[in-house]
C-alpha cells in the first residue's frame, strides 16, 4: 500500500466523504437502495445524503428482506422519507425467485405513483410473478 494511504487510514481521515456531494450522490444511486439507505451508519455527513439520491432501485432480495411483508414496509417508508426531487430512474423489481401470486399490488401502485409525481426520466418494472392466464377453453 502507498504510504499517502497508511497515513490516511492511521490518521483516521474519511477521505470518502471529502469527496463532491454530487459526487456521492450518483456513487449512491448505483446501489439499490436498502444499501444506500445503509451509508447513514457511515459517517455524519451521510446520514441523510441517501434521501436524495437521483435514482431508487428497489430490488425484492429474500436475503435482505426476508418476507414480502418486510420489502413492502421497507419501500414504503423509503418514498415517504426520500426527498420529492426529479429522479433520474426508477427500478422495481418484484419476485427475483419466480414466486406468486403479488400480495402487495396496491403498494406497488403508490410506489410507481410516487416515481410518476417524481418526473421519473427511466421507469423499470420487472415482475417475476407467475401469473395464469385463465383459458377460454370449455
Amino acid at each position: 500500500m502507498p504510504e499517502g494511504r497508511n497515513e490516511a487510514a492511521a490518521s483516521g481521515d474519511d477521505r470518502i466523504s471529502a469527496l463532491p456531494e454530487a459526487l456521492l450522490l450518483h456513487t449512491l444511486s448505483l446501489l439499490p437502495s436498502e444499501e444506500a439507505v445503509r451509508t447513514c451508519m457511515l459517517a455524519r455527513r451521510w446520514c441523510n445524503l441517501w434521501k436524495y439520491t437521483p435514482s431508487l432501485r428497489l430490488i425484492q432480495d429474500d436475503e435482505s428482506f426476508g418476507s414480502d411483508e418486510h420489502f413492502n414496509k421497507f419501500v414504503s417508508h423509503l418514498i415517504v422519507l426520500h426527498d420529492r426531487s426529479p429522479l433520474v430512474n426508477c427500478e422495481i423489481h418484484l419476485y427475483p425467485d419466480g414466486r406468486q401470486p403479488c400480495p402487495y399490488v396496491q403498494a406497488v401502485q403508490l410506489w410507481l405513483q410516487y416515481a410518476l409525481a417524481c418526473h421519473v426520466k427511466e421507469l423499470r418494472v420487472t415482475d417475476y410473478c407467475v401469473t395464469t392466464i385463465p383459458s377460454n377453453s370449455k
